[in-house]
């Protein structure tokens, strides 16, 4: 089934408003000018994902999504490199057990995005899975003096 919410949050959402896109004054809800699909028809994104509630047939909800995916890749709106990650906020005071926890300083606590050979790459990212949720437990632990 195709849902709505994703599309609505890319075109509707807060990455329009990050991306400076202009509201609409009465509405709240973005105004994209001059977008054509594939076929070089003007399209509103934003008529089409407010149409898909009411249409049953999954042909033609999926002929909705591939348009809006087709725009969304020919006018780049937006990268977001950091979808399936979120960031993590720990007390260094009372943990331990951190990736590279002797860099953070050096960083200024905004630690760079590791490569995927990163010899701590696992471990960066299971402090992001499951929003910054139970895996961690295995890995951090209590300060020597907060034990």
């Amino acid at each position: 089934m195709l849902r709505r919410c994703t599309l609505n949050d890319f075109f509707g959402g807060t990455y329009a408003t990050h991306m400076g896109i202009d509201l609409d004054e009465r509405t709240g809800l973005p105004v994209y000018e001059g977008l054509v699909d594939f076929n070089g028809e003007l399209t509103d994104p934003i008529e089409l994902i407010l149409s898909l509630p009411y249409i049953e047939d999954t042909g033609e909800r999926m002929a909705i999504a591939d348009r809006l995916a087709w725009i969304a890749d020919e006018y780049c709106f937006g990268i977001n490199l950091y979808q399936n990650c979120t960031g993590i906020w720990e007390n260094r005071a009372t943990t331990a057990g951190l990736p590279y926890e002797d860099a953070i300083d050096e960083y200024h606590q905004f630690m760079p995005v590791p490569e995927t050979d990163d010899p701590e790459f696992a471990n960066i990212v299971n402090l992001n899975w499951g929003f910054s949720g139970y895996i961690k437990m295995i890995s951090l632990y209590p300060q020597e003096g907060n034990k």
